[in-house]
Order: structure tokens, then C-alpha cells, then sequence
């Protein structure tokens, strides 16, 4: 998310139409870190909502409610157009680009068959498939996605993939005791589902359904990339 521009990022999109559906104003707290629970605690006192955090159960956070799960966020396979992604035997011989200490770093080491290789930013992964230097890459879907729309005019296949920490649903924290916004949050949310489909094109998100690598889809640990400001909608 950034505060200016004409791609301010989905969840402040998301949260202008939320805040007009609700007929209130929007403010916004920028809170810079790699830590979204930091972030929470730093900033809710002073929040009537933050999108997005985890959906799961397992992402426990203990100052706010969360709303029913409204967006589906995880990492995609990114190759050439035509690879055949239908399950994890299809990886077996390629050499796979991930980010450093990533969740696909973590659970593909512990698979055999292929071998990996470590870069140090998405672009890097990306630039490694251009060269041939690796088969494809694992990358955060939505960060992706994005660039891939907007600075490869489409030319990668992106994947979606399911699996131990690679990915699930998110929702909108609300502080404790705010029921009744919460519920408000919720319903804009379930009216808003035709507009946040077309938010999702718009930022490239990969669509289709997620390939299965494992039967485990809850998260325990949050991509940094939800960490990357807070979103507030203002209740007079």
C-alpha cells in the first residue's frame, strides 16, 4: 500500500469503498515494519479497523476481532506460459527460485526432488527465469501478480498454490468491543463482493484454483508483505 498514485495498492482501494458504503471518512495510519504484530499494537488504539490480517485461528492476536474472511492471498508458481503445474510431482527435476527465508524456502527444503535456489528479492527470482538460470519461482502471489501486469506486460504463468504457510483467507481486524462496526465492516464486505473481484484484476492477482501441495493451508506465520501499513475507517 502507498499513500499516492493511481495503484495505491487493493486494501486502500478496498477500504475507500468499504468507508462509502458505510457513508463514513477514511483516514489512514502509516505504520513502516516487516512486523504486523507490531504494527497491531502500535497502532489500534488509535484504529477503527486494519486491512488485512490472517483469517486463520492460528494467527493469534489478542486486541482485536476479525471479520468473516473476504480475499483469498498466497504464493503462485511463476514460469514460462505452458508449464503444467497440477501438483508437487510436477516440480521434480527443475531448479526452483524462492526468496531468501521465505515460506516456500522453508517447506521446499524439506521436499526432495528439485533443487532450489535463493535470491534476495522477487525481481531477482524473476530475472533468474528470464536468463534460464532457474525453471520458475515460488513468489508471493499478489507482490507478483502486480508486476507482472504492470512491468511484464503478462508474459509469466502464475500458479496459485496451496500448502503449510503458503497461503489462506484474510479479514479486517477490528479492535475489541466494536461489534456493531465489525458487523457494518462484514456486510459492506459481503455487498462489495463484485468490486473486489474487479480489485483483484485490476493488481493482477493470480486466479484459478490453488494447486494442493499439502492438505495444511492455515498460516502460522504472515507474509511480509501484509505488513505494510494499517487502514482506518473512521466511526464518528
Amino acid at each position: 500500500s502507498k499513500s499516492e498514485g493511481p495503484n495505491r495498492g487493493i486494501y486502500i482501494d478496498l477500504a475507500e469503498l468499504v468507508g462509502k458504503r458505510l457513508g463514513l471518512p477514511v483516514e489512514y495510519v502509516w505504520y513502516l515494519t516487516f512486523n504486523q504484530r507490531r504494527a497491531l499494537r502500535n497502532t489500534m488504539d488509535g484504529c477503527d479497523a486494519y486491512f488485512a490480517l490472517p483469517a486463520s485461528p492460528a494467527y493469534k492476536v489478542a486486541i482485536a476481532d476479525r471479520t468473516k474472511p473476504f480475499m483469498d492471498v498466497r504464493y503462485a508458481m511463476v514460469t514460462k506460459p505452458g508449464v503444467k503445474i497440477s501438483e508437487i510431482n510436477d516440480l521434480k527435476g527443475m531448479t526452483i527460485g524462492v526468496t531468501f527465508n521465505s515460506p516456500p524456502h522453508v517447506y521446499l527444503s524439506t521436499i526432495e526432488g528439485f533443487k532450489l535456489k535463493s535470491f534476495r528479492t522477487p525481481e531477482d527470482v524473476i530475472a533468474a527465469i528470464e536468463k534460464g538460470e532457474v525453471d520458475g519461482g515460488m513468489l508471493w502471489g499478489p507482490y507478483t501478480g502486480f508486476l507482472n501486469q504492470t512491468q511484464y506486460n503478462n508474459k509469466w504463468q502464475l500458479t496459485p498454490v496451496s500448502g503449510k504457510g503458503l497461503g489462506g483467507q484474510v479479514a479486517v481486524a477490528v479492535p475489541k468491543g466494536k461489534e456493531a462496526l465489525k458487523e457494518k465492516i462484514e456486510q459492506a464486505m459481503s455487498e462489495l463482493r463484485p468490486e473486489i473481484e474487479a480489485l483483484e484484476k485490476k493488481y493482477g492477482f493470480p486466479t484459478g484454483t490453488p494447486v494442493a501441495f499439502d492438505a495444511t493451508t492455515s498460516w502460522n506465520d504472515i507474509p511480509v508483505n501484509l505488513a505494510r501499513g494499517a487502514t482506518v475507517v473512521s466511526d464518528p
